[in-house]
C-alpha cells in the first residue's frame, strides 16, 4: 500500500515538473515574441570571464545566426558602428567604475549583417560581486523609426521656420517697397517732364537723362527685392525673350561669379511670350544659382533660346503639355548632374540636395510654379557627372511684331477732356500725378483721402469718367472707395495703383480678374497708357 502511495506521489511530481517546464517554454516563447514586437533583444556579459550570451531576439535584431559566437572584440569589429566605438567604450568604462547597480541609458548605432545601420538604446543592470568583475544584464532596443521620426519633425520645424522667415522678409520688403515706389514715381515723372523741356544738345538734358536712368535702375532694385521675397505683383506683358535676357546678362554674371563662364546663344526670330518680366528674372536667377552650385571650381553655363512646334507626333516626349507653338528657353551646365531619383523630386517645395546654409528647397519649386502659371511646362535632362539641362516651353503669343512690344516707341496717348478723380494719400505723388494727367489733356479732381473724394464726387456737376485710386489708404481702401462711388456713379471706370506687395493688395480684394491695375513706380507713359486703355474699354470695367 505504501509503495502505491509513493508511486502516485512520484507521478504527481513528474507531472507537476513537466507542467512547469511547459509553462517555462511558453513563458520563454512569449518573451521572445514580446521582444520581437518591441524590436528588442537582451544580453548577459560576464566581465570576469569575458563570456557574452545573446538572446535569440538580439541575434534576429542584428541579422546573425544563433550558432555564431561573439566576443567583445568581434562585436566591436563587426556590430558596433565604427564611428560610435569610442563613445561606447567610454560609456562602459564609466558605468562599471561608477559603483551603481543600474546602467545609464545609452544610444548608439549597430551595423546589421546585411550592412544596414540601426539606432539602438541600451538599458540594464550591473550585478557586482566581491572580489570579481561585475556581470552586465541589458536590453537592446531598435529605435531607428523613432530617430527618423524625430529627424522628420526637426526637418518640418526647419521648413516652417524658413517659411516664416521668408514671410517676415516679404512683409519688410512690401513696406519698404511702398514708400520707395512712391518716391520713385515722383522722380520718374518729374524727370520725364523736365526732359521734354530741354534740348538734346543741352548739358541739362544729359543730367536729367542720367537721373531718369538711375531712377529706372532703382525701380529694378525694388523689383528684385520683391522677387527675393516672392511678393511681387504679377503683371504679364508681351516680351521679346532675347532682349529681356540680354538686359539681364550683367546681373546674371554677378550671380554666378567670375570662375564660371556664362554664354548666351539667342535663337533667330524667337516668338514673343506673355509673362511678367520679373518672373523671367526670377526663373533665370534660380536656374543659374542651381547651376552654379552644381559646378565645382571652374565651369560653363549656357543659356539658349529657340522655337518649337509640338503636336501629337511628339506628344509622348513632352508630358503634361498642350500642342502648339512654343518659345523655348534652356539653361545648361557642366556640373555634377543628378540621378533619376533626384530629378523626380527637384520641383517639390523644400526638397534640396544643398546644405541648409545654401538652399531652402524653394528655388526650383518657384520656377515650376511660374512656368505653370504662364501655361508652359519644363523638362529636365541630367545624368550624374554629365551636367544638367533645364528646358522651359512658353506658349507663343502673337506675331513677331506686336503693338505692346512697340509701346516704348509709340506716341504717348493723350486725354480727350475726360474727368479723372485722383485719390492718393501721399502728397508728392498726388500733386505730380494730377499735373501729369492735366498735361495729358484730362480734367482732374484730386483728393488726399477717400472721404474727401466721395464728397467731391457727390457735388461735382459734370460726369466723372474715371477713378484713379491708391489701394492702401486710411479711412477705407481703394476697393471700398470704388464700391461707395459706384453706388451713385455706376458708369465710372476704375484704375487701382499701389506700391505694396502682392499679399497686401490681395488682402484688400483688389487683384481680381478684369481689374485695371498699375504698379508703382510708374512713368508718365505707363500712366498715360493705362488710363487711356481703361477709358477706351480695352481693359478693366
Amino acid at each position: 500500500m505504501k509503495n502505491l502511495v509513493g508511486d502516485n506521489q512520484a507521478e504527481k511530481e513528474i507531472q507537476a515538473r513537466q507542467q512547469a517546464e511547459k509553462e517555462l517554454v511558453k513563458s520563454k516563447e512569449r518573451l521572445v515574441a514580446a521582444q520581437r514586437l518591441a524590436k528588442m533583444g537582451d544580453f548577459r556579459w560576464d566581465l570576469e570571464t569575458g563570456e557574452i550570451s545573446w538572446s535569440d531576439a538580439l541575434f534576429d535584431l542584428v541579422g546573425y545566426e544563433k550558432s555564431e559566437n561573439f566576443d567583445y572584440e568581434r562585436i566591436n569589429a563587426q556590430v558596433h558602428h565604427p564611428d560610435d566605438l569610442e563613445q561606447i567604450t567610454n560609456w562602459l568604462k564609466r558605468e562599471t567604475a561608477s559603483g551603481t547597480d543600474t546602467l545609464t541609458p545609452n544610444e548608439y548605432r549597430l551595423v546589421r549583417r546585411d550592412g544596414t545601420v540601426i539606432h539602438v538604446r541600451t538599458i540594464g543592470e550591473i550585478y557586482r560581486r566581491p572580489g570579481k568583475k561585475p556581470i552586465i544584464f541589458a536590453t537592446v532596443q531598435d529605435i531607428t523609426e523613432s530617430i527618423q521620426a524625430d529627424a522628420e519633425k526637426e526637418k518640418l520645424k526647419a521648413q516652417l521656420f524658413q517659411a516664416q522667415k521668408m514671410e517676415s522678409v516679404g512683409r519688410l520688403a512690401g513696406g519698404i517697397a511702398h514708400d520707395y515706389n512712391n518716391m520713385l514715381s515722383v522722380i520718374l515723372m518729374y524727370s520725364e517732364m523736365a526732359l521734354d523741356r530741354t534740348h538734346p544738345d543741352d548739358d541739362l538734358h544729359k543730367y536729367i537723362t542720367a537721373i531718369l536712368n538711375a531712377a529706372r535702375r532703382s525701380t529694378d532694385i525694388t523689383r528684385q527685392l520683391l522677387i527675393f521675397a516672392r511678393k511681387q505683383t504679377v503683371t504679364p506683358r508681351i516680351l521679346d525673350l532675347n532682349a529681356t535676357i540680354t538686359d539681364m546678362l550683367k546681373l546674371l554674371r554677378r550671380i554666378i561669379g567670375e570662375e564660371i563662364a556664362l554664354s548666351f546663344e539667342p535663337g533667330a526670330d524667337v516668338w514673343p511670350v506673355k509673362i511678367d518680366p520679373s518672373q523671367v528674372d526670377q526663373v533665370l536667377a534660380n536656374l543659374l544659382v542651381n547651376a552654379r552650385d552644381a559646378i565645382t571650381g571652374t565651369g560653363k553655363i549656357t543659356i539658349q533660346t529657340g522655337i518649337e512646334t509640338l503636336d501629337a507626333a511628339n506628344f509622348a516626349g513632352y508630358p503634361k503639355f498642350s500642342p502648339g507653338d512654343y518659345a523655348v528657353l534652356s539653361v545648361q551646365d557642366d556640373g555634377s548632374g543628378m540621378d533619376k531619383d533626384t530629378i523626380e523630386q527637384i520641383f517639390e517645395p523644400f526638397f534640396t540636395t544643398k546644405d541648409e546654409s545654401k538652399g531652402t528647397g524653394l528655388g526650383l519649386a518657384t520656377v515650376y510654379g511660374i512656368v505653370k502659371q504662364n501655361k508652359g511646362f519644363i523638362t529636365v535632362h541630367s545624368e550624374p557627372g554629365k551636367g544638367a539641362c533645364f528646358t522651359i516651353f512658353l506658349p507663343r503669343h502673337g506675331d513677331l511684331v506686336d503693338k505692346e512690344m512697340d509701346q516704348k516707341t509709340a506716341r504717348i496717348p493723350q486725354g480727350k477732356g475726360e474727368t479723372v478723380l485722383l485719390v492718393e494719400d501721399d502728397p508728392p505723388v498726388l500733386k505730380l500725378a494730377g499735373t501729369v494727367l492735366e498735361t495729358l489733356g484730362y480734367k482732374v479732381l484730386t483728393a488726399a483721402t477717400p472721404k474727401n473724394a466721395l464728397a467731391q464726387a457727390k457735388t461735382y456737376p459734370e460726369k466723372i469718367h474715371l477713378l484713379l485710386t491708391d489701394v492702401v489708404m486710411p479711412e477705407m481702401n481703394g476697393r471700398e472707395l470704388a464700391e461707395h462711388l459706384r453706388f451713385f456713379l455706376p458708369d465710372t471706370k476704375i484704375v487701382y495703383m499701389s506700391g505694396y506687395s502682392t499679399n497686401v493688395i490681395t488682402d484688400t480684394g483688389v487683384l481680381k480678374k478684369g481689374t485695371a491695375f498699375i504698379n508703382k513706380p510708374f512713368a508718365v507713359r505707363d500712366l498715360a497708357v493705362k488710363v487711356r486703355e481703361v477709358l477706351d474699354g480695352r481693359i478693366g470695367r
